[in-house]
């Protein structure tokens, strides 16, 4: 199996993630470490910095066939061609002088007889050449396909400056697996890998410990089972299975189901060419499993190449198959159409149950919400790239469906690889015809959110924070239901999950990404963060979060004329519409529509209104918004929209480094009246959808603030906590409390540090007692 979607090749790849990565690690205020002598004490944050102010890299390969050089170095030209921003400079190993390696990053690439660069680093490396292949960690690899890959490790002979590598025994198996991978292009954070037969079967990383630095950490190291557990093999399918759940029995009953759906396909295209086609269908025990094995976390994605389908389909995707085979036909057999929206659209048209209710039932809410996309939006390739999945695909197959019953099916197949709409058809009568046939054709759902069930009097909350960007410790890994279900043990109910986008610039409007890197805050990772939670019983609040670099944060975002600000609310729709959707379709209890707007909420009222209007006719859940404590909350007058008034709570407390209890206490009374205030002038209940304490001196300071040069004090945190718990505990106009932050893995808890995860110190016990407390909150 080979992996798509991805980079062309893995050194784009391993710069650009890199470059994200350390934007990602920076951004959460982790300071690196100072450099030291040992050159294995070198950090790879510190690295990441070199590799980030150079933009630079120097490709050392070393190939022993001269057909293989010339492969490399053709895929490095067109890279080079491709990417302005690196500078990308070639030579062969024995080109090059020891002096030439400390001018740059360096990446090496090639077998240990073809580049003796190799062997020189290896020796730094827990990996050594023996006969027939290499020993790494204690264990031999001898199999002629095996590849190993190291990111960012400490030059022998620059410790400061970071040394790549890619190598292995066969010089064919190195460029396959450069060629054709795509472990590294989402947030390669992995130290090494290891590929056979071009896939991944080991990963892991490198210990930043300062007593074992550079050292293999045991506890991030995975061997993956590479043996299918169940095969079954029919007409058009080869299934293989990783998941011990499912037996070759129903292997069999899900190829007849899919067989069924394929027929339908092949019957409407009508090709002789159906007999051809084989497809290899891969499923996965998770997403977390998938994501490990693949460096892909959709949960189906495709390779077109190779005639692939990898999926998972679990209980948490139960009937929810996507049938993304579909496009893999479609493209096979149809080719690819100008427009990507008629391929996805017809895929998704003849999907029985997408997103479980089918398109039909999603587009009616789409339309009669007023959130469907216009047919412009839908046939602009750079528009409909960048949108949301779920919208515009389930757009559409609305548009799809039109078209076919408009046209006809032959029609609509001619027209399918080349239609031109804004020749061949009148805009307005092509848009107004479809609003038409839908009017006629489709029935408005009814609201069938069933949320009673966790719709608690008082949210005894944190917000849930994806701390993990190597698949294994995010929001999608079993690292993450650890971490729930110690919450839910010490008496919590409600859990945020907190996905990301960012803006470059808070004065230039710009399109607002839906992440969906395989380590990051993605659309899989919010549902399995959401399933775990719902399993547990506790309720689900989706809270998507804008963040901006370079020292701002929303509340900067203003715009320099209404021109922009129209562009900036329509790029903020368009997002916040993506999460209504996916909340929608998974039962999520509330979405808060935005956080810290500080300028934009009170500049533009009506934008916010009717952002809330569309919003509320898709979203059939609570509603909140998180505003900054101050004056964007005092000041806000959308509240009568919402169900719930929120407010991400960082008053200062006191100004005393040594404050009195009873100082404490008057100063969030103080607080409490505020907030109040605006709880009864709009007659609404007030929700703490963010407040928190780090683990420094004093921190009732100034709560919001970087630790600065505090020192670390978690029973100042401890006691922060006690205040505010004690003061809510009777206050029938507050709803919730959500305290920033709880993360997603357990591995990082340190009693130490000075952040603000409670977890681990002493104000956690401070939560168990007051969540855990009889009549709390009621």
């Amino acid at each position: 199996m080979t992996n798509i979607n991805m980079m062309q090749n893995i050194y784009l790849a391993v710069i650009i993630s890199c470059v994200m990565l350390w934007g990602c690690n920076s951004s959460r205020g982790q300071e690196p470490g100072k450099e030291q002598e040992n050159p294995k004490l070198v950090s790879k944050r510190d690295l990441f910095r070199v590799f980030r102010n150079q933009k630079k890299v120097l490709m050392v390969y070393g190939f022993e066939k001269a057909v293989n050089a010339e492969k490399f170095i053709g895929q490095i030209e067109s890279l080079k061609s491709e990417n302005s921003d690196i500078s990308i400079e070639v030579k062969e190993a024995k080109q090059v002088a020891q002096k030439d390696l400390v001018e740059a990053p360096v990446y090496l690439v090639g077998t240990v007889a073809g580049n003796p660069w190799i062997e020189r680093l290896i020796q730094t490396l827990s990996l050594k050449n023996i006969p027939q292949g290499f020993d790494f960690a204690g264990k031999a690899y001898t199999d002629s396909s095996h590849v190993f890959l190291f990111s960012f490790f400490p030059n022998p002979y620059l410790n400061q400056s970071p040394m790549s590598l890619a190598t292995g025994t066969n010089e064919e198996e190195i460029l396959k697996v450069i060629s054709n991978n795509s472990a590294v292009s989402y947030w390669n954070s992995w130290g090494y890998e290891i590929y056979q037969n071009q896939e991944r079967i080991v990963i892991g990383d490198f210990s930043q410990s300062p007593q074992t630095m550079w050292q293999v950490d045991k506890a991030v190291h995975f061997e993956l089972n590479s043996e299918q557990i169940s095969k079954f093999e029919s007409g058009h399918f080869r299934f293989q299975s990783y998941d011990e759940s499912i037996t070759e029995k129903e292997l069999e009953s899900l190829s007849l189901q899919f067989e069924a759906y394929f027929d339908q396909l092949i019957q409407f295209i009508h090709s002789e060419k159906n007999n051809e086609l084989k497809i290899n269908y891969v499923i996965y025990p998770s997403t977390e499993r998938k994501g490990l094995m693949t460096g892909n976390t959709d949960q189906v994605h495709i390779d077109h190449a190779e005639m692939e389908i990898h999926a998972v389909l679990n209980g948490e995707y139960k009937g929810n198959y996507l049938q993304m085979e579909n496009e893999l036909v479609l493209r096979r057999l149809l080719g690819k159409p100008k427009l990507d929206f008629m391929e996805k659209g017809l895929a998704i048209y003849f999907t029985k149950n997408w997103q479980m209710k089918g398109f039909r039932y999603w587009g009616s809410k789409l339309f009669y919400s007023g959130n469907l996309p216009a047919i412009s939006e839908l046939a602009n390739p750079e528009i409909f790239e960048k949108e949301s999945d779920i919208v515009f695909g389930c757009a559409a197959a609305l548009l799809v469906d039109y078209l076919i019953e408009s046209w006809g099916k032959q029609t609509f197949l001619n027209k399918y690889e080349n239609w031109n709409w804004q020749k061949e058809d009148d805009f307005t009568t092509l848009e107004e015809g479809w609003r038409e046939y839908l009017s006629e054709h489709y029935v408005l759902p009814d609201r069938q959110h069933n949320l009673t069930d966790r719709n608690y009097p008082f949210y005894k909350g944190v917000n849930f924070t994806h701390e993990g960007y190597q698949i294994y410790n995010g929001y999608i890994s079993n690292h993450a239901r650890a971490s729930l279900e110690r919450f839910k043990n010490i008496g919590g109910n409600a859990v945020t999950i907190v996905p990301y986008s960012f803006m470059r610039d808070p004065e230039i409007p710009s399109f607002f990404p839906v992440t969906n890197g395989a380590g990051s805050e993605n659309d899989e990772s919010v549902i399995h963060a959401a399933y775990q939670a719902k399993n547990l019983g506790l309720a689900t609040i989706l809270k998507p979060q804008v963040w901006l670099g370079r020292g701002s944060w929303p509340g900067d975002v203003e715009m320099k004329n209404e021109e922009d600000w129209n562009s900036f609310f329509r790029y903020y729709y368009c997002w916040i519409r993506h999460y209504a959707l996916l909340a929608e379709i998974h039962g999520i209890d509330m979405l808060c529509i935005g956080t810290e707007f500080a300028k934009t909420t009170q500049s533009h009222d009506k934008k916010w209104r009717e952002i809330i209007g569309k919003v509320r006719k898709l979203y059939s859940g609570k509603l909140v918004y998180s505003a900054n404590w101050g004056e964007e909350f005092e000041n806000i007058k959308f509240w009568d929209e919402l169900d719930y008034i929120g407010i991400s709570c960082y008053y200062p407390l006191s100004d005393k480094e040594n404050a009195s209890e009873k100082e404490l206490q008057k100063g969030f009374a103080k607080v409490l009246n505020t907030l109040e205030k605006v709880s009864n002038t709009y007659q609404k209940p007030v929700i703490l959808t963010e407040i928190g304490f780090r683990s420094i001196e004093a921190p009732w300071i100034t709560p919001h603030a970087d630790a600065g040069q505090q020192k670390s004090n978690t029973a100042h945190q401890a006691r922060a906590y006690e205040i505010v718990l004690a003061a809510i505990e009777k206050k029938d106009w507050c709803k919730g409390v959500f305290w920033w932050k709880w993360p997603s893995t357990l591995d990082r808890i340190n009693v130490d540090d000075r952040r603000f995860i409670p977890t681990g110190k002493e104000a956690e016990l401070v939560m168990k007692k007051w969540f855990g407390k009889e009549g709390f909150g009621h």
